[in-house]
């Protein structure tokens, strides 16, 4: 199974909205996903596979819509902490 599958297998994508999150949560609000064992943002990866700006450094990846827990990657922009 790719990355991508993976991630869209906890993910439920409302029309022409946000990507609801449905898997671990970090600190119980965030998207979360074990990569090789290591929990990590499911939003930098939506951001990385998807193909937005992938330069990310020290940024975050928060969303537009302010849903916490929305991976959609049209609502997904880099952030200074």
């Amino acid at each position: 199974m790719s990355l991508q599958e993976r991630i869209l297998k906890h993910v439920t994508i409302h029309p022409n909205s946000c990507w609801i999150w449905n898997g671990v949560l970090i600190s119980n609000r965030y998207p979360g996903m074990r990569i090789e064992g290591k929990l990590t943002s499911a939003r930098r990866m939506v951001y990385n596979l998807w193909g937005l700006k992938p330069e990310l450094g020290k940024a975050v990846v928060r969303s537009t819509c302010l849903n916490e827990c929305c991976v959609n990657p049209t609502h997904l922009v880099k952030s200074m902490r």
